[in-house]
């Protein structure tokens, strides 16, 4: 029960975004001017010689994040939001909001804005006595 809350959480934090589809390399070779290919050329140059230390990880945690969005997640918040209406969507986005708020108040209190943090704090006690109800 904790995992599907967690990923339940996830997946309304990080929205259900429409997929973009890039346009073709033909497509974007044609469109290119030949000041974009010197910078290219120039950016990728530089890039070549810097070293990385963590180059190694950062492909590895890029593929598997790529493969996780594209093979997980994204089937389950397309199977999420089939599911779900939309009222009842807004219900636990509003929970989870609801949640967010020590972050939020701490935030507002560090920052020196203390009027925000009154306004989270009468926001937070109406949607959490009210809200229930």
């Amino acid at each position: 029960m904790r995992f599907f809350i967690l990923t339940l959480s996830f997946l309304l934090f990080c929205g259900c975004a429409n997929k973009t589809t890039a346009p073709s390399p033909e497509l974007q070779i044609a469109q290119e001017t030949p000041d974009e290919e010197d910078f290219e050329d120039e950016f990728i140059s530089s890039a070549k010689s810097d070293f990385d230390p963590f180059e190694g990880y950062n492909r590895v945690m890029t593929n598997f994040n790529d493969a996780a969005i594209r093979y997980v997640m994204s089937p389950a918040a397309k199977g999420y939001k089939a599911v779900v209406p939309s009222g009842t969507r807004g219900s636990i986005d509003n929970f989870f909001n609801n949640l967010m708020f020590p972050i939020r108040f701490a935030n507002n209190i560090l920052q020196g804005k203390v009027a925000n943090a009154f306004s989270e704090s009468g926001r937070f006690i109406i949607n959490t006595t009210v809200g229930f109800l």
